[in-house]
């Protein structure tokens, strides 16, 4: 292999001697074909991505009615215990305020605090009144699990302590999410080998990447109060989003859902509007009732006197 690569480099340079235009025009080609052939390859690269990522989605929902029929067929015939696909090796809360952790809390251990069948989480009646009364401090809980033989851990987000938890995975997933804080640029992985937030329902708002950047690059607990942000999202269809502190994503199954937190605000406050409208309009059409009644009373007593 050296000695081919030795007696090409030498041909190239007899032919640079004896031929100086036509190798010029040789190389000049050559550079020309590399740099359409870099082009196109990352090209159909980046669309066989979108085009896989697609299918993806789509198929993912099928093969979950696929692996559920098939680990019941394996459950009713004996091959599997259902305990060792259905319970996890660890389930517990975790605690956040402000972005900062708090406290943990393995629900798993001697003294139980659920009922776990089903991928369906049951808090016990006396545990739950009691987790209401001893954790107040928090503004993010994540349920986390973790399945048997698996290291990744799975996050189930909420702001205040559910009595029963049916959960999901979700089947999409952002081609990229940056956030902008303080004219710095900070890649978000919302997955990796050791942690999942990919679940129906979980909410990703100022308080998930206040704790994202407190847990794992450099937000200081006194930034948590006036922590303004831009996101910039590329979807799983190439759309891209840019969202602020007061947007939240919903995610869902096969998709998700954008929240406008002004939005609702204006909503709650035209519906405000309208209730106190509504009662204005009730009070006016009480009071001209009252009246009606009053001066229709008064013209019957005087007509009354007047016939005696």
């Amino acid at each position: 292999m050296i000695t081919y690569i030795f007696l090409i480099v030498c041909a190239f340079d007899i032919c640079n001697i004896m031929y100086p235009d036509e190798t010029d025009i040789f190389i000049s080609i050559i550079k020309t074909k590399l740099i359409n052939l870099s082009y196109y390859s990352i090209y159909y690269f980046s669309c066989g991505q979108i085009l896989f990522s697609k299918i993806k989605t789509r198929c993912q929902p099928i093969l979950k009615i696929v692996g559920s029929e098939l680990n019941q067929f394996l459950i009713n015939h004996h091959i599997i215990h259902p305990n060792s696909v259905q319970n996890p090796s660890y389930l517990g809360l975790e605690f956040y305020s402000g972005g900062q952790y708090t406290q943990q809390l393995d629900l798993m251990g001697n003294d139980a605090y659920v009922i776990y069948t089903n991928n369906k989480i049951v808090f016990l009646d006396n545990k739950y009144e009691c987790l209401q009364t001893k954790y107040t401090n928090f503004d993010l809980i994540f349920i986390s699990y973790k399945e048997v033989g698996q290291n990744c851990v799975n996050k189930l987000h909420f702001t205040s302590i559910p009595k029963q938890i049916s959960y999901s995975k979700c089947y999409i997933r952002f081609l990229s999410v940056e956030l902008i804080y303080k004219n710095n640029i900070f890649p978000i992985k919302l997955e990796t080998e050791l942690y999942n937030h990919y679940y129906v329902g979980n909410i990703i708002d100022s308080d998930f990447f206040k704790y994202y950047l407190t847990s794992f690059i450099i937000l200081d607990s006194g930034d948590s109060d006036n922590f303004t942000y831009i996101v910039s999202i590329i979807d799983q269809n190439v759309n891209i989003l840019t969202l602020g502190h007061n947007h939240s994503i919903i995610l869902e199954e096969n998709d998700y859902k954008l929240i406008d937190k002004n939005d609702i605000q204006e909503n709650d406050e035209e519906d405000k509007k309208d209730k106190e409208d509504k009662n204005h309009d009730t009070q006016d059409a009480d009071n001209s009732s009252k009246d009606l009644n009053t001066n229709y009373l008064t013209d019957y007593i005087t007509l009354d006197n007047t016939c005696y």
